[in-house]
């Protein structure tokens, strides 16, 4: 019976050291929402010396893309990491027109080895929510017909990483989507006074979709 009051300072302790443990790791993951971290290679074309654009479009108001960055890079080498937390990010946003999608990045290559138009491009990318490996969530590899990829940041990064996908996802989605509704009859548009553009103008690939 005398070692009974030791014994539940003892409980005491560990269930405090288990609450500092588990509100620190809750505290973490809530920072770590706030962030965006991105790194790539280039793996086409080669090059010793390619200037990447990253540009970031959005959904919630005007304006819509956000500040455009940049990153000089050679082909098959990683770059660092390069914050994008400073954007305004949004998640997914309940429009009159319906679910509008996450932000979206594209990253844009030109070639200042041969100052000629890229035919061809394609990247390996991390997206994290803190710049080390620890917090990459999402790791891909997408290729474009031209100088450009796209791709969903769904934000935060990592409590909707289920949602990411690539530009040519995106497309092969939409177009099942199309084929489900019109089935095997041909689309005669014939009373739209204004149509909007498809924006594919990247990549030709999407175009065939």
């Amino acid at each position: 019976m005398p070692h009974k009051p030791q014994q539940l300072i003892r409980i005491v302790l560990i269930l405090s050291v288990i609450f500092v443990i588990s509100s620190s790791c809750t505290l973490n993951a809530q920072q770590r929402d706030k962030f965006v971290f991105i790194r790539f290679r280039v793996t086409k074309p080669s090059s010793e010396n390619l200037r990447v654009s990253i540009v970031g479009f959005r959904h919630d108001a005007d304006p819509w893309q956000f500040e455009s960055m940049a990153a000089n890079s050679k082909s098959g080498q990683w770059t660092d990491w390069i914050d994008l937390s400073t954007w305004d990010w949004h998640s997914k946003l309940a429009r009159a027109g319906g679910i509008a999608e996450y932000p979206s990045v594209m990253l844009g290559i030109t070639n200042l080895e041969t100052n000629q138009p890229v035919n061809g491009c394609t990247f390996e990318v991390e997206l994290a929510d803190a710049p080390d490996e620890s917090g990459i969530v999402t790791s891909f590899k997408e290729e474009g017909d031209g100088s450009a990829v796209v791709f969903l940041a769904p934000f935060p990064l990592r409590k909707n990483a289920k949602d990411f996908e690539t530009g040519r996802e995106m497309a092969a989605r939409r177009a099942t989507w199309a084929k489900e509704a019109v089935g095997t009859k041909p689309i005669e548009l014939k009373k739209f006074e204004i149509i909007s553009d498809i924006w594919t103008q990247y990549d030709d690939f999407l175009v065939d979709q």
